[in-house]
């Protein structure tokens, strides 16, 4: 049922980039507002890496949000579309 390899891989990449983001914001604590300043970003996130413990961290924090991520949309969010596009094809749309 799924599209195609390209529509995998693109679903792949940005499910690991939420996944990263959501560790910046939790363990950097790097808001929106910090891309304005990427010196300081760049700062911010080199020192959370060389911290013992920082780049394994963020490796696992992200791959294992990335695989729950992936995992709620199977569950969730594939089964709920294909019902709609089923009742979009009874309905005659």
């Amino acid at each position: 049922m799924l599209a195609d390899r390209s529509s995998v891989v693109l679903c792949v990449v940005i499910l690991l980039l939420v996944a990263l983001g959501i560790h910046l914001g939790r363990d950097v604590r790097l808001n929106s507002w910090d891309v304005r300043h990427p010196s300081s970003l760049v700062r911010k996130v080199v020192a959370h890496v060389r911290r013992p413990g920082g780049l394994a961290g963020m490796v696992w924090f992200t791959l294992l949000t990335a695989l729950f991520l992936g995992l709620i949309h199977l569950v969730v969010v594939g089964p709920v579309i294909a019902g709609l596009v089923r009742v979009e094809d009874l309905r005659g749309g």
